[in-house]
């Protein structure tokens, strides 16, 4: 092995990229990842190109760096070897964007509006529009980010789902970090990169024993990188419409929402009351809400659970922007892994207190659902 061939080709991709300004790569920069492929110490020459990416001063041409590593991990290489330093090479440049921003505030002090102000404001124009997040910390109305960094955040963000996606163990990790949250909602603001990998941390996997109260069905159901349980519903109801008799049926267009394969566009709704398991009848202070994590539903020995109850609300509907941005290194999916058996369904029913619990249609409240807090 020639060590000096393999240090000259490693710079010439660092020269490259270091020249890197635009979306699409430089013909310089083609050319030396090009050379890296084809030689037979490839591995050695990624060794030393990875080790020197947070040292690399144009964000754009680290970047595509990144991505470059990210598609090797979709192909099978450990992303172990790579994500630190690539995450080491996402922290540079947000804090790059904090630098720009505080920057930004200090030349222009007027533009940074108190708490208290925008408590006050919020109060005297109650009927402006309500979805303008008046609580950002980054103001990306007066900012104007270099499209060089905008272009490096979003390639960084994209490698870094690609690196978590096979690798659960750093993704739990970087879930639990708060400070991880706090400094990519404040990056969301500029680039799509830290909202994918936001995105990414929020979402969850596992599995749920799903009961159908009224066929008294039972199954077991595994869902994938849910974020919220809206979308958790809406991916049940689908999965579900082909296996009980009588369901209604998903539109084609909402499923593909679901699925990520088209922009979220649209709303669902419930097509039953989902309630916990650790309630045997259908109680509006037992629901799942949809606003929450699946990771968040109360279990029963060991096992989320939710019941399937006729609607006791005259409608529940959510918009499709609850599916969040698709990350299609990282699909969302619902999957019924197995019907469970009529033995293991009486045996949950007993556990459930479901079999003292008098018919369905006598435990739908006979009260409108606003006044949930009386009693029947």
């Amino acid at each position: 092995m020639d060590v000096n061939e393999i240090q000259q080709l490693a710079q010439a991709v660092i020269a490259a990229a270091n020249e890197q300004t635009e979306r699409e790569p430089e013909f310089a920069l083609r050319e030396a990842l090009s050379a890296v492929q084809e030689h037979e110490h490839g591995s050695s020459i990624r060794s030393l190109i990875i080790a020197e990416l947070p040292q690399i001063n144009a964000p754009a041409g680290a970047g595509f760096l990144a991505v470059w590593f990210g598609a090797s991990v979709e192909n099978g290489a450990d992303p172990e070897t790579s994500l630190p330093a690539i995450w080491e090479t996402f922290l540079r440049w947000c804090g790059e964007l904090e630098r720009i921003y505080l920057e930004h505030e200090q030349q222009n002090p007027q533009s940074a509006v108190s708490s208290d102000e925008q408590d006050e404001d919020e109060d005297l124009h109650e009927d402006e529009d309500e979805d303008e997040d008046e609580d950002e910390d980054l103001d990306e109305n007066d900012l104007e980010v270099p499209a060089e960094l905008e272009i490096g955040l979003e390639y960084l963000g994209q490698s870094i789902v690609a690196h978590l996606a096979h690798s659960e163990a750093a993704r739990l990790e970087l879930a639990a970090q708060a400070d991880v949250h706090d400094l990519l909602e404040r990056a969301a603001s500029f680039s799509v990169g830290p909202v994918w990998v936001l995105e990414l941390l929020r979402r969850c996997s596992g599995s749920i024993l799903v009961f159908h109260v009224e066929s008294r069905r039972g199954f077991r159901v595994r869902y994938n990188n849910l974020g919220n349980c809206f979308h958790l519903f809406t991916l049940l109801q689908c999965a579900l419409s082909k296996l009980l008799p009588n369901c209604r049926q998903p539109t084609k267009e909402m499923l593909e929402v679901a699925s990520g394969e088209c922009p979220a566009e649209g709303s669902d709704e419930a097509w039953w009351h989902y309630g916990a398991g650790t309630s045997p009848r259908p109680d509006l202070m037992e629901s799942i809400w949809g606003e929450g994590s699946p990771a968040a539903i109360p279990e029963v020995r060991g096992e989320a659970v939710i019941l399937l109850w006729p609607p006791i609300m005259q409608s529940r509907v959510w918009d499709a922007g609850f599916f969040g941005p698709p990350l299609y290194a990282a699909p969302s999916s619902l999957t019924i892994q197995e019907t469970l058996s009529e033995e293991t369904v009486q045996e949950w029913w007993k556990t459930l207190n479901l079999d003292s619990a008098p018919p369905v249609s006598e435990q739908l409240p006979d009260r409108p659902w606003w006044k949930f807090w009386q009693k029947p």
